[in-house]
């Protein structure tokens, strides 16, 4: 999981912190011209403190590692009641499994960027564990914290909580009653609760499917489904067969799970309520994906002790995650595969030899062929983006390969525990992985380090820009922000608050309408790339005079833009990207007033 730099969420983080820095540019920009949600949560001042004081190439390296380094430290407390070898092992499949959760694969736990929920989950499991183990004030002074960095990843946590205190005495089922607050709140027309009580009209409604369909799970994939399905048929196993306290962490979550799924569907993809989609309370997932694969390795471990059925059983699962880690469209199958395996090895005859073995033998086969065809498509994916590798390709897809790291990761444990030899080769194996993982993992590009140290110099294009005019740099959100410090005309990412204000929603359709045919003039000026030689580069093709001027003469249409192509007319100042011959790259400012 190498870190590659400013991207996903945390370049609105960024954006959201700059806003601290440089209010009188940024709350002209489209993301924060009508308030955000920025408002809940104290993540943006902290970090424009950070910002200020260290740096923000620094901190955006720097605080996921600490953040990634507490939540495997938070895993390694709650596996305590489980032997050593699989709390290792549960360790290790937190590390090298898919994190992915919910809908077109957008979201993920122990992110590697910097956002609110990068800050709030150790919190969050570190607020499971204390309560857990009955340490109940501190495990609410956590869960509070976790809440002041990101109430929507808190939120599910808190529900687990309760679920988990009823567990422990059936008296706390009355703190149910505080669901009554937000319906009190909300007929008192108090923010954001007076949203309970409002439905997303058609117009709205039609950019948040356009901009924000990752938040409803009924328009969700079946690779999406097969996740959540794995998920919580390993926490129902671990509810069944692990030992207190995890048995009664995974039945909570289990129930957490079903019921806000439920309530999201309802609530959001049914109703259209405001509140309900903006709470996105379907992100219990999170902690149903993490739980899942830190309880994985104790259940498939359960399943091959209980004899011939229970290790088919267990090769059945194995599969079931290769398929489904590799987001393997017929990963239900196998689900289904391991169902059928369950049902004979509890209710069913025992399977006479011959058979036992044969069906063994094609979990094996299909353990091997899934991994196969996993690791052809990682290498085709890792192809695309060589330049920001430099390791060898097949030593990157070993790591991402459970077939290959998971077993690695028991050999390592065995090694540790057979002796003096074996262990300090073991120990010497880990050292050296560690630091090699450590020296391999800052793997921005050129580009993204300019990017992000563009708070510590003023940019050639700077003096050229009013404060608060609109600027148009295609593709380019971090740089418009962090390079110029100017508001960004617009940009897809922007569009991910737009669910939370109507007027933003209506704007930013506009702005996507206005300039979506220089998106299929980038589409086909690719295309011809490609058939030519295979140079993708559609610097030279687009946008065409012609586009420009459109874009420039629009109503409330952008002040400046960016491109990497010169045309005759509107260019006032040029700037080039220089750190190798091989990598320039030339934009030119173009001032839509000539156009006008």
């Amino acid at each position: 999981r190498p870190y590659v730099g400013l991207r996903h969420d945390g370049i609105l983080y960024a954006g959201q912190a700059l806003q601290h820095l440089v209010p009188k540019a940024m709350s002209q920009d489209i993301f924060f011209v009508n308030g955000s949600q920025d408002n809940y949560s104290v993540v943006s001042p902290l970090l424009a403190a950070m910002y200020a004081r260290w740096g923000l190439d620094l901190v955006q390296i720097v605080l996921p590692a600490v953040c990634q380094a507490a939540l495997l430290g938070a895993v390694l407390w709650l596996l305590r009641p489980l032997p050593a070898v699989e709390r290792w092992l549960g360790l290790a499949a937190v590390a090298v499994l898919s994190h992915i959760y919910g809908g077109f694969g957008i979201f993920a736990f122990a992110e590697r960027f910097v956002t609110g929920r990068t800050l709030a989950e150790p919190l969050v499991l570190a607020a499971l564990a204390l309560l857990l183990h009955n340490r109940l004030a501190w495990a609410l002074l956590a869960a509070l914290a976790a809440a002041a960095l990101h109430p929507l990843v808190t939120l599910p946590a808190l529900l687990v909580g309760w679920l988990l205190l009823i567990q422990q005495d059936r008296r706390w089922a009355w703190a149910g009653s505080m669901a009554l607050l937000p319906l009190l709140l909300a007929w008192l027309g108090r923010p954001p609760f007076n949203a309970l009580l409002q439905t997303y009209d058609d117009d709205w409604w039609r950019m948040v499917t356009l901009a924000n369909s990752q938040v409803l799970a009924s328009r969700w994939g079946v690779v999406d489904w097969q996740v959540v399905m794995l998920d919580l048929g390993v926490l129902a196993g671990a509810a069944r067969v692990l030992p207190r306290p995890l048995s009664r962490l995974a039945a909570a979550v289990a129930v957490a799970t079903v019921a806000l799924l439920l309530v999201s569907m309802i609530g959001a993809d049914w109703w259209r309520n405001v509140l309900i989609t903006q709470l996105q309370v379907w992100r219990v997932l999170w902690l149903a994906r993490l739980l899942c694969l830190a309880l994985l390795p104790a259940i498939a471990l359960h399943l091959w002790r209980r004899g011939p059925s229970g290790r088919l059983a267990a090769l059945a699962l194995g599969a079931t995650v290769i398929a489904v880690n590799g987001n393997w469209e017929g990963g239900w199958m196998f689900l289904l595969s391991t169902l059928a395996a369950l049902v004979l090895m509890y209710f069913g005859k025992p399977l006479r030899p011959p058979v036992q073995r044969l069906a063994a033998a094609a979990m094996l086969l299909a353990i091997v062929g899934l991994s196969l065809a996993v690791a052809m498509r990682s290498i085709d994916a890792l192809g695309l983006h060589r330049e920001s590798f430099d390791l060898p390709t097949w030593l990157l897809v070993i790591f991402t390969m459970p077939a290959v790291s998971l077993p690695l990761a028991a050999a390592l444990f065995a090694g540790y525990t057979r002796g003096q030899a074996p262990a300090l080769a073991a120990v010497t194996v880990a050292t050296f992985g560690v630091l090699l993982a450590g020296a391999s993992w800052d793997r921005r590009s050129d580009w993204i380090r300019y990017v992000e140290t563009g708070l510590q110099r003023m940019h050639p294009f700077d003096p050229l820009i009013p404060e608060t005019a609109q600027v148009y740099w295609h593709n380019e959100l971090p740089a418009t922000w962090l390079l110029l410090r100017r508001p960004s005309y617009y940009s897809g990412g922007q569009g991910a608050g737009l669910l939370f204000n109507r007027e933003t929603a209506l704007e930013f359709g506009r702005r996507h309408a206005l300039l979506a045919p220089l998106d299929l003039q980038a589409t086909l000026c690719n295309a011809m790339a490609m058939l030519n030689g295979g140079k993708n580069d559609p610097s030279d093709c687009m946008p065409t005079e012609e586009l420009l001027e459109r874009f420039c003469t629009a109503t409330n249409g952008p002040d400046f833009m960016i491109f990497e192509r010169r045309l005759p007319k509107g260019v006032v100042a040029s700037w080039t990207f220089n750190p190798a011959a091989d990598t320039a790259r030339t934009f030119y400012l173009y001032d839509c007033r000539q156009f006008r």
